[in-house]
């Protein structure tokens, strides 16, 4: 398989990857309502969310070998950081019983993962 091929295949992996978390985010959202969720969905869907950014974690490593321009490199790793800070947030606003502030911070962090997918189509 030629470097070319590779790249394709790199770059719809990580945009079925971030539809994945899209997917889980928007899932919830219309089974719970926007702002209405209960502490268990919620739990449930950062559950959901730690899974997904793992695998795009595992994804990141494995992108090491074919994406050498450090500038990308660390906008990757950046945008992954970004993830995480929003999932914690929700965590953390969660555990102390703010489930519609929670509800919130991963409304952001869906369009945050639109931004990703747009990010991932137009500049790989």
């Amino acid at each position: 398989m030629n470097i070319h091929k590779k790249m394709k295949a790199l770059k719809r992996n990580a945009i079925l990857l971030l539809l994945y978390d899209l997917l889980m985010l928007c899932i919830a959202f219309v089974k719970n309502g926007m702002t209405n969720m209960s502490a268990e969905a919620l739990t449930s869907l950062i559950i959901s969310l730690v899974f997904g950014i793992f695998i795009n974690l595992l994804w990141i490593l494995d992108s090491k070998n074919w994406i050498t321009d450090s500038g990308k490199r660390k906008c990757i790793w950046f945008y992954w950081c970004g993830e995480i800070v929003f999932l914690l947030m929700a965590f953390v606003l969660e555990n102390r019983n703010q489930p519609v502030a929670a509800s919130a911070i991963l409304g952001v962090m869906a369009a945050y993962i639109v931004v990703g997918i747009w990010w991932v189509s137009r500049k790989f």
